[in-house]
């Protein structure tokens, strides 16, 4: 190969190095902002977060928790419920409506 053709290939080559670079940072910055616009759903819900998910009251919440159908969770004086067994308790809900 002459020197023409190397320094053209190395040209080549950087600029392949820099463009892959520049695909890589750019596929993070869309990842990135692809989960601040989805976030993943929490594992545990907050009294106000289920209060709106179920549409119901603080009490409504309680009486479920009394009747079984609903487990709280304690953490210090935090109370959380698992979405998993709110989205069932909603899932049965609906049912029996």
């Amino acid at each position: 190969m002459s020197t023409n053709e190397n320094t053209a290939r190395s040209e080549i080559e950087k600029w392949l190095t820099g463009f892959t670079d520049v695909v890589r940072e750019l596929t993070e910055v869309v990842l990135e902002l692809k989960e601040r616009m989805n976030p993943p759903e929490k594992e545990y819900l907050k009294f106000e977060d289920v209060m709106e998910k179920m549409d119901c009251s603080r009490s409504s919440i309680y009486n479920f928790i009394r009747q079984g159908k609903l487990r709280r969770l304690k953490w210090g004086k935090l109370a959380r419920f698992r979405r998993e067994e709110v989205e069932d308790l909603l899932s049965g809900e609906r049912r029996n409506s």
